[in-house]
């Protein structure tokens, strides 16, 4: 599995792939990762490498800059026609065009998305009309739990904010 992105999500992502015995090699821009990353038994390689390589590609990386359309035409004819791409970051940092064009061909076996570009997804958007696609809402491991978390996380940092408290969890 390669793993685009090895923040919080992806070193969750890491380990479950560990717990199916499956060899993680990941691309991320921060120096700072090599210690979890040999915790996890992920190996770094340049993105080219994980993209020609993995079986399984999961794009986890926040949307900048830098990487929007990462994955793009080019990218995308790296990849194994074997192999699976999963989006659950931000839709622009993959060119949507050349993956409904990769999907069509079957230059890819498939791919999983639950984020768009754009978002919301216009009807037009081919990507939603492609073969061997899995599409879903960005909710899709949302749960009641996770619901009740949320509000109770918001309900938290309302508390915190009229107690004077610096708040937590804060996105800027």
């Amino acid at each position: 599995m390669g793993i685009i992105g090895l923040g919080r999500i992806g070193q969750q992502v890491a380990r479950r792939g560990v717990a199916f015995d499956m060899d993680i090699v990941y691309t991320d821009p921060s120096d700072d990762l090599t210690g979890i990353a040999d915790g996890l038994g992920a190996r770094r390689v340049v993105l080219d490498e994980l993209l020609h390589t993995s079986d399984y590609i999961v794009v986890l990386a926040p949307l900048t800059d830098a990487t929007r359309h990462l994955i793009d035409a080019r990218r995308l004819a790296l990849i194994k026609p074997t192999a699976f791409i999963v989006n659950t970051a931000r839709g622009a940092i993959i060119d949507q065009e050349a993956l409904a064009d990769a999907l069509e061909a079957g230059r890819i076996a498939g791919a999983g998305i639950d984020v768009f570009d754009p978002e919301p997804p216009t009807a037009a958007l081919r990507i939603l009309q492609a073969p061997n696609v899995v599409l879903s809402p960005h909710v899709g491991g949302v749960t009641r739990e996770t619901l009740i978390r949320i509000a109770m996380a918001a309900a938290s940092n309302v508390r915190r904010f009229l107690d004077g408290q610096p708040l937590a969890d804060v996105v800027s």
